[in-house]
């Protein structure tokens, strides 16, 4: 796939309003940005491993297409702040939204990420934030804590800098609805703490948990998820 596909996209799929892609690596920026141009109604635009896809490609996609309400931006090797503040703009529109594992993984600053969700937090049902290293306690309290409280799947694996008594700081106190999905694999300091927390606050809705890599986990705290998360369909 390369910039004549999306080209001839462009000029014939003219009702196209979402795009899923795995591994567009030919395509260049200034095809992306033709087609962007060419598709003011796109609402869905979820692609993985596209290191040409830059914060113009981002601009153009904000500023061509103002209904975007799914987002996904995977394996995406020049994501940075600079892509967040352009995303900015579609604050309250947002619903699903994946950043996770950009090239540089700390690309993505602390500041950055809490002033961006205070922007498109209000209305985001899923996120996805994994493998960018400068997702702290901070991003949690002052960045999803106060804006994001519609979220129905939270997914922050490899994110090491989270503590266990953070994140249950995080669960005990935030105000968001239970959550459906959480998936905070590979994060080996987490511990009996957030999962005990966490269930109190989601166990009810929960369907999908991965704990994977939680390596301090007691029997005692596991047990709960039997006893308190009766609608678990995957662990």
């Amino acid at each position: 796939m390369d910039d004549s596909v999306v080209g001839a996209w462009a000029a014939g799929l003219p009702q196209l309003k979402r795009v899923e892609l795995l591994g567009p690596f030919l395509v260049r920026a200034p095809a992306w940005q033709a087609f962007f141009r060419a598709h003011p109604d796109l609402e869905g635009f979820l692609i993985t491993q596209s290191p040409r896809f830059d914060v113009e490609c981002m601009r153009a996609l904000v500023q061509s297409c103002p209904n975007l309400r799914e987002l996904r931006l995977k394996e995406v090797g020049q994501l940075s702040d600079e892509f967040l503040v352009e995303l900015k703009t579609l604050g309250r529109q947002l619903t699903y939204l994946d950043l996770s594992y950009p090239g540089n993984a700390e690309a993505i600053h602390e500041s950055a990420l809490i002033d961006f969700l205070a922007h498109v937090g209000s209305s985001l049902e899923h996120l996805d934030l994994s493998g960018i290293t400068n997702v702290t306690d901070g991003v949690l309290f002052r960045g999803v804590k106060p804006h994001v409280l519609k979220l129905d799947t939270l997914i922050l694996a490899n994110t090491t800098q989270l503590t266990d008594a953070g994140v249950a700081e995080f669960f005990g106190t935030w105000q968001g609805a239970p959550l459906s999905k959480v998936d905070l694999a590979r994060n080996p300091d987490l511990s009996d703490a957030a999962l005990v927390a966490l269930i109190q606050h989601s166990g009810e809705n929960l369907a999908e948990l991965n704990i994977n890599g939680w390596k301090g986990v007691s029997e005692d705290a596991l047990k709960h998820i039997p006893k308190s998360v009766p609608n678990l369909n995957k662990l």
